[in-house]
Protein backbone atom coordinates (compact mmCIF):
# COMPACT_ATOMS: atom_id res chain seq x y z
CA UNK A 1 0.00 0.00 0.00
CA UNK A 2 3.03 1.86 1.18
CA UNK A 3 6.45 2.42 -0.19
CA UNK A 4 9.29 4.24 -0.65
CA UNK A 5 10.57 6.16 -3.86
CA UNK A 6 14.18 5.43 -4.48
CA UNK A 7 15.24 7.35 -7.12
CA UNK A 8 13.21 10.46 -5.15
CA UNK A 9 14.63 9.65 -2.04
CA UNK A 10 18.62 10.47 -4.14
CA UNK A 11 17.16 13.58 -5.33
CA UNK A 12 15.95 15.48 -2.46
CA UNK A 13 18.85 14.28 -0.71
CA UNK A 14 20.83 15.67 -3.21
CA UNK A 15 18.24 19.42 -3.28
CA UNK A 16 19.25 19.47 0.66
CA UNK A 17 22.84 18.74 0.95
CA UNK A 18 24.08 21.73 0.89
CA UNK A 19 21.31 23.62 3.14
CA UNK A 20 22.53 24.07 6.94
CA UNK A 21 20.61 24.97 9.73
CA UNK A 22 21.35 28.57 11.44
CA UNK A 23 23.95 29.12 13.49
CA UNK A 24 21.81 31.60 15.49
CA UNK A 25 18.76 29.37 15.12
CA UNK A 26 20.65 26.80 17.38
CA UNK A 27 22.10 29.60 19.80
CA UNK A 28 18.44 30.81 20.28
CA UNK A 29 17.00 32.19 23.54
CA UNK A 30 14.90 29.30 24.66
CA UNK A 31 18.13 26.53 24.25
CA UNK A 32 20.05 29.58 25.69
CA UNK A 33 18.72 31.17 28.25
CA UNK A 34 20.07 31.34 31.94
CA UNK A 35 18.34 29.13 34.42
CA UNK A 36 18.68 25.52 36.94
CA UNK A 37 19.54 22.92 35.13
CA UNK A 38 16.46 21.46 36.19
CA UNK A 39 14.33 23.99 35.63
CA UNK A 40 15.05 24.08 32.34
CA UNK A 41 14.66 20.12 31.89
CA UNK A 42 11.22 20.53 33.05
CA UNK A 43 10.42 23.36 30.47
CA UNK A 44 11.85 20.84 27.86
CA UNK A 45 9.88 17.63 29.35
CA UNK A 46 6.61 19.85 29.32
CA UNK A 47 6.99 21.27 25.66
CA UNK A 48 7.93 17.75 24.54
CA UNK A 49 4.82 16.17 26.34
CA UNK A 50 2.32 19.20 24.95
CA UNK A 51 3.00 19.65 21.71
CA UNK A 52 1.23 17.80 19.37
CA UNK A 53 -1.99 18.78 17.09
CA UNK A 54 -1.07 22.53 17.55
CA UNK A 55 -3.03 23.70 14.30
CA UNK A 56 -4.88 25.99 16.23
CA UNK A 57 -2.22 27.58 18.66
CA UNK A 58 -1.72 30.84 17.50
CA UNK A 59 -1.09 34.60 19.48
CA UNK A 60 -2.59 36.73 16.47
CA UNK A 61 -0.92 39.95 17.73
CA UNK A 62 2.53 38.51 18.07
CA UNK A 63 2.40 36.23 14.74
CA UNK A 64 3.55 33.52 17.37
CA UNK A 65 1.58 29.88 15.91
CA UNK A 66 2.67 26.05 17.24
CA UNK A 67 5.62 25.49 18.75
CA UNK A 68 6.85 28.95 18.00
CA UNK A 69 4.36 30.15 20.57
CA UNK A 70 5.33 26.98 23.57
CA UNK A 71 8.83 28.45 22.74
CA UNK A 72 8.28 32.01 23.55
CA UNK A 73 5.94 31.14 26.31
CA UNK A 74 8.60 28.87 28.03
CA UNK A 75 11.40 30.70 27.39
CA UNK A 76 9.53 33.58 29.93
CA UNK A 77 9.07 30.72 32.17
CA UNK A 78 12.10 29.31 32.35
CA UNK A 79 13.86 33.09 33.22
CA UNK A 80 11.33 33.60 35.66
CA UNK A 81 11.60 30.25 37.62
CA UNK A 82 7.43 29.56 36.93
CA UNK A 83 5.83 27.34 39.64
CA UNK A 84 4.62 25.12 36.67
CA UNK A 85 8.64 24.14 35.98
CA UNK A 86 8.67 22.98 39.62
CA UNK A 87 8.37 19.01 40.08
CA UNK A 88 6.57 19.93 43.39
CA UNK A 89 3.90 21.74 41.88
CA UNK A 90 2.88 19.41 39.40
CA UNK A 91 2.77 16.82 41.85
CA UNK A 92 0.11 18.67 44.36
CA UNK A 93 -1.82 20.45 42.43
CA UNK A 94 -4.73 18.40 40.14
CA UNK A 95 -5.12 17.87 36.67
CA UNK A 96 -7.73 20.80 36.42
CA UNK A 97 -5.78 22.86 38.10
CA UNK A 98 -2.63 22.40 35.86
CA UNK A 99 -5.12 22.68 32.91
CA UNK A 100 -6.29 25.98 33.74
CA UNK A 101 -3.11 27.55 34.22
CA UNK A 102 -1.77 26.00 30.71
CA UNK A 103 -4.75 28.03 29.29
CA UNK A 104 -3.80 31.24 30.65
CA UNK A 105 -0.91 31.06 30.09
CA UNK A 106 -1.88 30.94 26.22
CA UNK A 107 -3.89 33.90 25.23
CA UNK A 108 -4.71 34.54 21.98
CA UNK A 109 -4.02 38.09 21.94
CA UNK A 110 -2.76 40.75 24.64
CA UNK A 111 -5.97 42.20 24.75
CA UNK A 112 -8.51 39.16 24.52
CA UNK A 113 -8.41 36.92 27.87
CA UNK A 114 -9.05 33.84 26.11
CA UNK A 115 -7.62 30.73 25.72
CA UNK A 116 -5.86 29.65 22.49
CA UNK A 117 -4.65 26.44 23.75
CA UNK A 118 -7.17 22.94 22.92
CA UNK A 119 -7.60 19.71 25.39
CA UNK A 120 -6.12 21.45 27.82
CA UNK A 121 -7.28 18.66 30.13
CA UNK A 122 -5.44 16.11 28.25
CA UNK A 123 -2.41 17.77 28.26
CA UNK A 124 -2.35 18.26 31.94
CA UNK A 125 -2.92 14.83 32.19
CA UNK A 126 0.36 13.65 30.30
CA UNK A 127 1.58 16.21 32.63
CA UNK A 128 0.53 14.54 35.60
CA UNK A 129 1.28 10.98 34.86
CA UNK A 130 4.78 11.86 33.77
CA UNK A 131 5.87 13.37 37.48
CA UNK A 132 3.62 10.69 38.94
CA UNK A 133 6.09 8.03 36.78
CA UNK A 134 9.14 9.63 37.86
CA UNK A 135 8.14 9.37 42.04
CA UNK A 136 6.78 6.17 41.46
CA UNK A 137 10.38 5.28 40.10
CA UNK A 138 11.70 7.51 42.90
CA UNK A 139 13.33 10.25 40.89
CA UNK A 140 12.71 14.03 42.81
CA UNK A 141 13.11 15.50 39.08
CA UNK A 142 13.26 14.79 35.08
CA UNK A 143 17.39 15.42 35.86
CA UNK A 144 17.85 12.33 38.03
CA UNK A 145 15.95 10.12 35.12
CA UNK A 146 18.20 11.42 32.66
CA UNK A 147 21.32 11.47 34.60
CA UNK A 148 20.93 7.35 35.43
CA UNK A 149 20.86 6.92 31.94
CA UNK A 150 24.01 8.58 31.09
CA UNK A 151 27.51 8.64 31.92
CA UNK A 152 29.20 12.06 32.29
CA UNK A 153 26.52 13.98 30.68
CA UNK A 154 26.58 11.49 27.75
CA UNK A 155 23.26 10.26 27.13
CA UNK A 156 22.34 6.29 26.42
CA UNK A 157 19.62 6.99 23.57
CA UNK A 158 18.46 3.80 23.15
CA UNK A 159 18.29 3.15 27.06
CA UNK A 160 16.28 6.55 27.60
CA UNK A 161 13.92 5.70 25.06
CA UNK A 162 13.15 2.55 26.15
CA UNK A 163 12.56 3.93 29.79
CA UNK A 164 10.79 7.18 28.56
CA UNK A 165 8.04 4.51 26.52
CA UNK A 166 6.94 3.56 29.76
CA UNK A 167 5.26 7.35 30.42
CA UNK A 168 1.83 8.09 28.36
CA UNK A 169 3.49 11.37 27.45
CA UNK A 170 6.30 9.38 25.32
CA UNK A 171 4.59 6.02 24.72
CA UNK A 172 4.41 6.92 20.79
CA UNK A 173 6.12 3.36 19.56
CA UNK A 174 7.48 5.29 17.23
CA UNK A 175 9.27 8.11 19.46
CA UNK A 176 8.14 11.49 18.21
CA UNK A 177 8.25 13.15 21.59
CA UNK A 178 11.10 11.53 22.86
CA UNK A 179 13.36 12.84 20.14
CA UNK A 180 12.63 16.30 20.67
CA UNK A 181 12.85 16.02 24.39
CA UNK A 182 16.53 14.83 23.53
CA UNK A 183 17.04 17.45 20.86
CA UNK A 184 16.25 20.21 23.53
CA UNK A 185 18.29 18.68 26.17
CA UNK A 186 21.26 18.45 23.96
CA UNK A 187 20.94 21.13 21.75
CA UNK A 188 20.81 23.05 24.93
CA UNK A 189 24.38 21.83 26.03
CA UNK A 190 22.77 20.00 29.26
CA UNK A 191 23.86 16.63 27.86
CA UNK A 192 25.30 15.16 25.05
CA UNK A 193 24.29 12.06 22.97
CA UNK A 194 26.44 8.72 22.31
CA UNK A 195 25.49 7.44 19.17
CA UNK A 196 23.66 10.04 17.22
CA UNK A 197 22.47 6.92 15.15
CA UNK A 198 20.22 5.35 17.56
CA UNK A 199 17.83 8.61 17.16
CA UNK A 200 14.46 8.29 15.49
CA UNK A 201 13.38 10.95 13.20
CA UNK A 202 10.57 13.07 14.59
CA UNK A 203 7.37 12.15 12.14
CA UNK A 204 4.82 14.66 12.60
CA UNK A 205 2.89 15.60 10.15
CA UNK A 206 4.37 18.56 8.19
CA UNK A 207 7.06 16.24 7.45
CA UNK A 208 4.50 13.29 6.24
CA UNK A 209 2.96 15.99 4.29
CA UNK A 210 5.88 16.97 2.55
CA UNK A 211 6.95 13.43 1.52
CA UNK A 212 4.02 12.66 0.25
CA UNK A 213 3.79 15.71 -2.09
CA UNK A 214 7.72 15.62 -3.34
CA UNK A 215 7.09 11.98 -4.10
CA UNK A 216 9.25 10.06 -1.70
CA UNK A 217 6.51 7.92 -1.02
CA UNK A 218 4.29 5.90 -3.33
CA UNK A 219 0.70 5.09 -2.41
CA UNK A 220 -0.76 1.94 -4.34
CA UNK A 221 -4.21 1.90 -2.54
CA UNK A 222 -6.94 3.95 -4.10
CA UNK A 223 -9.06 4.06 -0.99
CA UNK A 224 -5.49 5.30 1.10
CA UNK A 225 -5.48 7.95 -1.57
CA UNK A 226 -8.84 9.16 -1.49
CA UNK A 227 -8.51 9.33 2.22
CA UNK A 228 -5.40 11.32 1.72
CA UNK A 229 -6.47 13.61 -0.79
CA UNK A 230 -9.38 14.06 0.99
CA UNK A 231 -8.24 14.74 4.32
CA UNK A 232 -10.75 12.18 5.71
CA UNK A 233 -10.59 10.87 9.20
CA UNK A 234 -8.40 7.76 9.57
CA UNK A 235 -8.43 4.95 12.01
CA UNK A 236 -4.45 4.81 11.71
CA UNK A 237 -1.68 6.42 10.09
CA UNK A 238 0.94 4.04 11.30
CA UNK A 239 2.15 2.37 7.82
CA UNK A 240 2.33 5.92 6.25
CA UNK A 241 4.66 6.95 9.57
CA UNK A 242 6.59 3.68 9.44
CA UNK A 243 7.48 4.68 5.83
CA UNK A 244 7.92 8.40 6.19
CA UNK A 245 10.87 7.12 9.11
CA UNK A 246 12.13 4.88 6.79
CA UNK A 247 12.39 7.72 3.94
CA UNK A 248 13.79 10.30 6.33
CA UNK A 249 16.86 7.78 7.52
CA UNK A 250 17.66 7.17 3.70
CA UNK A 251 17.59 10.90 3.13
CA UNK A 252 19.48 11.34 6.54
CA UNK A 253 22.88 9.31 5.40
CA UNK A 254 22.47 10.10 1.54
CA UNK A 255 22.64 13.45 2.37
CA UNK A 256 24.81 13.61 5.14
CA UNK A 257 22.26 15.61 7.63
CA UNK A 258 21.43 14.54 11.00
CA UNK A 259 18.18 13.44 12.09
CA UNK A 260 17.81 16.84 13.97
CA UNK A 261 18.80 19.47 11.29
CA UNK A 262 16.47 17.13 8.71
CA UNK A 263 13.87 17.81 11.31
CA UNK A 264 14.13 21.83 11.41
CA UNK A 265 14.45 21.48 7.45
CA UNK A 266 11.64 19.33 6.83
CA UNK A 267 9.47 21.24 8.95
CA UNK A 268 10.14 24.63 8.23
CA UNK A 269 9.57 23.79 4.39
CA UNK A 270 6.42 21.69 5.22
CA UNK A 271 4.52 23.98 7.93
CA UNK A 272 6.15 27.59 5.48
CA UNK A 273 6.03 26.87 1.70
CA UNK A 274 4.28 23.67 1.79
CA UNK A 275 0.82 23.77 3.45
CA UNK A 276 -2.68 25.31 2.60
CA UNK A 277 -0.27 27.32 0.34
CA UNK A 278 2.49 25.89 -1.71
CA UNK A 279 5.09 27.82 -2.98
CA UNK A 280 5.42 26.73 -6.82
CA UNK A 281 1.90 26.63 -7.08
CA UNK A 282 0.70 30.31 -5.14
CA UNK A 283 4.02 32.09 -5.59
CA UNK A 284 3.73 32.81 -1.39
CA UNK A 285 4.58 31.04 1.58
CA UNK A 286 2.00 30.20 4.40
CA UNK A 287 4.33 32.08 7.11
CA UNK A 288 5.47 35.97 7.43
CA UNK A 289 8.02 35.40 7.57
CA UNK A 290 8.82 31.96 5.86
CA UNK A 291 9.86 30.01 8.81
CA UNK A 292 12.86 28.06 6.42
CA UNK A 293 14.11 31.49 5.69
CA UNK A 294 14.21 32.27 9.77
CA UNK A 295 15.60 28.69 10.42
CA UNK A 296 18.58 27.81 7.49
CA UNK A 297 21.32 29.90 5.55
CA UNK A 298 18.89 29.86 2.51
CA UNK A 299 17.70 33.50 2.27
CA UNK A 300 14.38 34.44 1.18
CA UNK A 301 13.03 32.46 -1.98
CA UNK A 302 10.70 32.63 -4.47
CA UNK A 303 11.45 29.30 -5.94
CA UNK A 304 10.90 26.23 -3.29
CA UNK A 305 14.16 24.26 -2.29
CA UNK A 306 13.06 21.26 -4.06
CA UNK A 307 12.15 23.29 -7.47
CA UNK A 308 14.35 21.01 -9.68
CA UNK A 309 13.24 17.74 -8.31
CA UNK A 310 9.73 18.24 -7.09
CA UNK A 311 7.36 15.64 -8.52
CA UNK A 312 4.68 17.46 -7.02
CA UNK A 313 5.28 20.62 -9.30
CA UNK A 314 4.75 18.49 -12.72
CA UNK A 315 1.66 16.52 -11.10
CA UNK A 316 -1.18 18.37 -9.80
CA UNK A 317 -2.56 15.06 -7.96
CA UNK A 318 0.82 15.20 -5.85
CA UNK A 319 -0.23 18.27 -4.44
CA UNK A 320 -3.78 17.66 -3.83
CA UNK A 321 -2.00 14.78 -0.64
CA UNK A 322 -2.65 16.06 3.34
CA UNK A 323 -0.98 14.45 6.20
CA UNK A 324 -3.00 11.67 7.33
CA UNK A 325 -6.13 13.14 9.42
CA UNK A 326 -5.60 11.10 12.83
CA UNK A 327 -6.93 11.73 16.57
CA UNK A 328 -3.68 11.53 18.20
CA UNK A 329 -1.43 12.76 20.98
CA UNK A 330 1.25 11.48 19.45
CA UNK A 331 2.43 14.35 17.15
Amino acid sequence: MVSINERQIHNIANSISNISVKKMHLEREFLSCEGRIETKLMAYMICSAICHQTHDLIKIDENLIGWQYIESVFTNLIKEGDKLLDFNYLMEHSIEEIALYLEQLFPKSNTENVTALDNSIDRASLLKDTVLTLDENNFNNLYDFINKYSENKVIDVKRVYSELGTFKAFSDPYKKKSTLLLKLITQSGLFVLDKNESLEPMMDYHMQRLLLRTGCLTIDDQDLEKKLKGRITMVSDDMIRKTCIEAIKKISLLSNKSIFDLDDIFWSIGRSCCKDKILCEDGVCNKTPCTFSQLTDVKEHSLCIFESCFLGKVDVKLRKYWEPNVETEFY
